[in-house]
């Protein structure tokens, strides 16, 4: 499926979901350009966790949700497996190895899919859904 971001600057890039996905990750973060963060798509201007593209295998559909459920391990966020560090013997912030802890983290600015903000349980997108950012802050 074949959708379109508009990065702060107006610009606009088409993202071909499929090709993004990998057999240890079914899930796409798009976010900004951070050299100790990684994100699968990155987008200028938008914030390091902008949000997340999940494929539903067996829905056979792609959810948006708003953020992204990251790490706070800092090799975790440099890795690109949704489960980073799940088989990680060091304890560099997770207190027992195998079990570290995953938050979800929001943008400052919210997500809009065809100029509409995402509801906070996410939607389905469709082909050629334009997304971008609010200009807005999610708090005032």
């Amino acid at each position: 499926m074949k959708i379109y971001i508009i990065d702060s600057f107006g610009n606009t890039q088409e993202v071909d979901l499929e090709k993004h996905i990998t057999y240890y990750r079914r899930t796409i973060w798009i976010g900004g350009n951070e050299k100790d963060i990684y994100n699968t798509i990155t987008i200028q201007g938008f914030d390091t966790f902008q949000c997340s593209i999940t494929l539903d295998s067996a829905l056979g559909k792609w959810l948006i949700r708003d953020g992204q459920i990251r790490t706070e391990c800092p090799k975790g966020l440099l890795s690109d497996r949704a489960k980073a560090c799940s088989m990680c013997m060091g304890r560099c912030v997770n207190l027992s190895p195998a079990n570290p802890n995953y938050s979800l983290r929001l943008p400052e600015f919210p997500t809009l899919v065809n100029n509409n903000p995402i509801p906070p349980n996410g939607i389905i997108l469709n082909d050629k859904d334009v997304i971008s950012k609010s200009s807005i802050c999610h708090y005032s």
